[in-house]
């Protein structure tokens, strides 16, 4: 799965901070790994592109944007993984039924 995604950044160390997104920037992001949580839930480890690191705070959201079928959709996930790992960026999400997102990210 290749998705645009953007969040707002927050203070990194200065060496690093050359390899961080820039303040509201898009970027494409590629889902490495996607770990099975429950049988509804699943935790899609992401990795920008780019190579670029993610600094977040806790509780900082993740705005998705993808095509499905032709329409472009946006969603928002809370960010799951700890900020102490800038490599990659979870989300976990649940499959809603009915849930145009959830399912194609499930299927």
């Amino acid at each position: 799965m290749n998705a645009h995604a953007s969040f707002s950044t927050t203070y990194f160390a200065p060496a690093m901070r050359q390899r961080q997104w820039a303040e509201g920037s898009r970027q494409v992001v590629r889902c490495r790994r996607v770990i099975d949580e429950t049988h509804d839930v699943k935790t899609f480890v992401l990795s920008a592109a780019s190579g670029h690191m993610f600094s977040f705070s806790a509780g900082q959201y993740l705005v998705v944007h993808l095509t499905i079928d032709g329409t472009r959709v946006t969603r928002s996930y809370s960010v799951s993984s700890p900020p102490t790992r800038p490599l990659d960026l979870h989300i976990t999400v649940k499959r809603m039924k009915g849930g145009l997102v959830s399912n194609w990210l499930h299927d």
